[in-house]
């Protein structure tokens, strides 16, 4: 968003950079419904056009804007979560659950590869045992002798004979 604004003089963004923050806490989030500012406080920020310069709020005007903000609090909780689980629905119908046999070969990520033409998997290493429902147990050939290595299923790839 500074970007914009920056564009002449790259040097001189912290000139601008409260003017966007403004921007940013004043915008409506999608998710959420409401603006950041008006989360965090409970009612949209005054600009100075804005102000009426009248009598302090009472006691039980504040009391009642408190649990104003309470209730604003709960029902973003709801709006998170239903976003969660719509998220979650989205991501889960495009992953395929990986399982891995005992004793199945598999191949693990390198992820210290030392160029872009070296292999992206070494192998091929034998499991042991199944931990969680991604978390193996991997024997694999460290310094010239056999190790068992935790290894997450992501970081694990099929091995197919040829």
């Amino acid at each position: 968003m500074i970007s914009h604004f920056v564009q002449e003089q790259p040097n001189k963004w912290s000139l601008h950079l409260k003017y966007v923050l403004f921007a940013y806490n004043t915008a409506i989030n999608d998710t959420t419904k409401n603006t950041p500012f008006y989360l965090l406080h409970g009612y949209n920020p005054k600009f100075i056009f804005d102000h009426n310069f009248i009598s302090t709020e009472t006691s039980p005007e504040i009391l009642l804007e408190l649990e104003k903000l309470k209730n604003i609090r709960d029902e973003l909780r709801k709006l998170l979560a239903d976003r969660y689980l719509k998220n979650k629905k989205h991501y889960d119908s495009n992953k395929v659950q990986v399982k891995f046999k005992l004793n199945e070969k598999v191949l693990i990520k390198d992820e210290r590869r030392k160029s872009k033409f070296a292999y992206r998997y070494n192998g091929p290493f034998k499991i042991m045992k199944q931990v969680s429902d991604v978390t193996y147990v991997v024997e694999i050939i460290k310094n010239g002798q056999l190790v068992n290595e935790y290894k997450h299923v992501s970081q694990l790839k099929k091995y197919k004979e040829r």
